[in-house]
């Protein structure tokens, strides 16, 4: 019925019903797209920033070196990116102009 995903388990039809039942949410807190952010309630959008202690930030200049990692900070140490890249095909800002992150970087497509 439905593959598993980062978030959810796989769905199973039993052929009691003409529909197909919801997948069930993998545990809270996992982590999904490459590491970059963490599963909530079956949805693959936390940030990773809570399973390290920190929390998450947006830098004040643009760099796009970083821009297709998450950025967290601390009261002690300020935003800054971590060690984990979204995944190729997601949205980032290049300048004025709208990319997609590409092996960590983010690209004008």
């Amino acid at each position: 019925c439905t593959k598993k995903d980062d978030c959810t388990k796989e769905a199973f039809c039993t052929g009691k019903n003409s529909y197909c039942p919801l997948p069930r949410p993998v545990e809270d807190n996992l982590p999904c797209a490459g590491g970059s952010k963490t599963c909530q309630k079956g949805q693959c959008s936390g940030s990773v920033c809570q399973s390290l202690g920190m929390l998450p930030c947006v830098p004040e200049t643009q760099d796009d070196a970083t821009d297709c990692r998450p950025h967290c900070h601390t009261p002690h140490i300020p935003c800054t990116p971590v060690n984990y890249s979204y995944p190729d095909g997601v949205e980032c800002i290049l300048g004025d102009l709208y990319g997609y992150c590409g092996g960590g970087a983010c690209l004008l497509s």
